[in-house]
């Protein structure tokens, strides 16, 4: 099936630093969620190799937002 009407777009790269400096990183999403033209991602740090290993830079999760869709995600909330 070939469907011409749609395409896909990674967004979100996990291991980067956001405009604020914030490190982005961990090993899935589990949660993705539209409020008020904004998508909101909760990720985890489970399997994470950085977590793993250097236990100064521990992150359990954080809540990542777009604000569009040619924007870049940001860290709203991080859960240490």
């Amino acid at each position: 099936m070939n469907d011409t009407g749609s395409s896909w777009i990674q967004s979100c790269r996990a291991g980067y630093r956001d405009w604020n400096g914030r490190y982005t990183g961990g090993n899935e999403i589990m949660h993705l969620v539209p409020y008020k033209d904004q998508l909101f991602a909760v990720n985890g740090y489970w399997m994470d190799l950085r977590w793993r290993l250097d236990y100064n830079d521990r992150q359990s999760a954080q809540v990542l937002r777009l604000g569009s869709s040619d924007g870049e995600w940001e860290v709203d909330l991080e859960i240490g």
